[in-house]
């Protein structure tokens, strides 16, 4: 048996893992998993200048961005030893992702340092999915590089 647990957390981002395995016999279970959790802050400030037919256009954009999230994956497994040359194996895996942006941009327009037209842009994303893999594997072996599998496998994207 063993178990290994591990973690991090930084300014911007934390994470943290779980590994494991336990065999008592003919049976044996895996467990595994890490996560990352997001939160970031971003901003920008930008000022740019073109001559355009002896006029100065100036470009003033200022934005500030939160990104937050959680990703990460989760599995579960055993294994059978059902006799010496056959066993049977399982295994479930989860996938989670979900991030979320909000971003502010503010965007201003000067002729001649007179402003000639300002907007304002409000974003909001989601990424959100989940996925499910499923699998389960017989092994028979005859004898050494002879064997005889059935594999089962199933997966989901939401």
């Amino acid at each position: 048996m063993n178990l290994n647990v591990d973690g991090g957390l930084g300014n911007r981002s934390s994470t943290f893992g779980l590994n494991g395995n336990y065999r008592k016999g003919k049976l044996g279970f895996n467990v595994g998993g890490n996560g990352r959790f997001i939160y970031n802050k971003a901003f920008t400030d930008l000022e740019q200048s073109t001559e355009l037919n002896g006029n100065t256009i100036r470009t003033s954009q200022k934005a500030d961005a939160f990104d937050h999230g959680f990703f990460g994956q989760y599995s579960f497994g055993f294994d059978y030893d059902i006799a010496k040359n056959q066993s049977l194996t399982g295994n479930a895996r989860f996938g989670i992702r979900n991030f979320n942006r909000d971003q502010n941009q503010t965007t201003y327009l000067y002729t001649n340092d007179v402003e000639s037209s300002a907007s304002k842009r409000d974003v909001y994303s989601k990424d959100l999915s989940n996925s499910v893999d499923l699998n389960i594997d017989y092994v028979r072996t005859f004898k050494p590089q002879q064997e005889w599998t059935i594999s089962t496998q199933y997966s989901q994207i939401t």
